[in-house]
């Protein structure tokens, strides 16, 4: 049995519009939910801030996106992340400098260890 692969994603790509048809959006999707539900994790960033996007943020996502999320939440894929930075994120690209920050703490306390 090998490792999990732990991964920290942007709200960006469970919302249709980053996407340039819905259909594309549906086959991006279908192979995340392959690699995640067989072999990965999901940082929750900020405390648990990322997934509460999606239960209060009105953006588009996409209905693959709402089963993928749950069936993350119900095997226990979603990992708890503190903070990485002082500000929280209001945008897409703030979330991934979130994650980058989550990412190098996580190395730090691991070179150590």
């Amino acid at each position: 049995m090998g490792l999990l692969a732990e991964y920290a994603l942007t709200p960006d790509v469970f919302d249709s519009t980053s996407y340039s048809s819905d259909e594309v959006c549906d086959l991006r999707l279908q192979v995340l939910k392959d690699k995640l539900l067989s072999s990965g994790l999901v940082r929750n960033l900020r405390d648990g801030e990322w997934a509460k996007q999606f239960l209060e943020n009105h953006r588009p996502w996409h209905r693959r996106s709402k089963e993928l999320l749950k069936k993350l939440v119900t095997q226990k894929r979603i990992v708890p992340s503190i903070a990485a930075r002082t500000n929280p994120p209001n945008t897409d690209v703030e979330w991934c400098k979130e994650a980058l920050a989550s990412h190098n703490i996580i190395g730090s306390v691991n070179n150590y260890v």
